[in-house]
């Protein structure tokens, strides 16, 4: 069966509980917006990234990279290049060409090498499956008064995706 009541209850769960990863991403983003702004440390929106927003700075991924790289944590590799000029193959007279200047040197763009899935892991996928990437989401205690800590580990993994 279908029908209308198949399209109202499908209507309904999309409104109110979906479960689609898009939905579910935009609940995220939406909520941790909502926490930076409640937790934010002094005044000013157009601040740095660093100024007073905690680590919600890190949701960009150029000041991620840059953090990663300056305290020698393993980020995906940078391209040490001010810029690059691509070129289509067989278009003439100035059509088909593009510049890209490099976060490194100033610009707007993340120059990287295409990166692929390791070959144990793309064994397990489809054919030009997409690269596959593992996130791990810990909750701390440690920030609590130690009398409201609680049993357990400080610090644990609440989810993996």
């Amino acid at each position: 069966g279908g029908g209308a009541a198949a399209v109202a209850a499908a209507y309904r769960e999309q409104l109110w509980a979906p479960r689609d990863w898009f939905s579910l991403w935009r609940t995220n983003s939406r909520l941790a917006a909502w926490h930076s702004l409640c937790t934010r440390e002094g005044a000013g929106p157009a601040e740095p990234f660093d100024a007073g927003w905690h680590d919600y700075g890190m949701e960009n991924k150029w000041a991620f990279l840059e953090k990663g790289r300056k305290l020698g944590v393993a980020v995906s590799p940078v391209l040490d290049a001010p810029a690059l000029c691509v070129k289509h193959k067989n278009e003439e007279g100035g059509l088909g060409i593009h510049f890209f200047k490099n976060a490194l040197a100033g610009g707007d763009w993340i120059l990287q090498e295409v990166m692929t899935n390791e070959p144990f892991v793309a064994k397990l996928l489809p054919a030009r499956a997409p690269l596959s990437t593992f996130r791990v989401m810990t909750a701390s205690r440690l920030g609590l008064p130690k009398d409201r800590r609680g049993g357990g580990p400080g610090v644990e993994a609440v989810a993996c995706v």
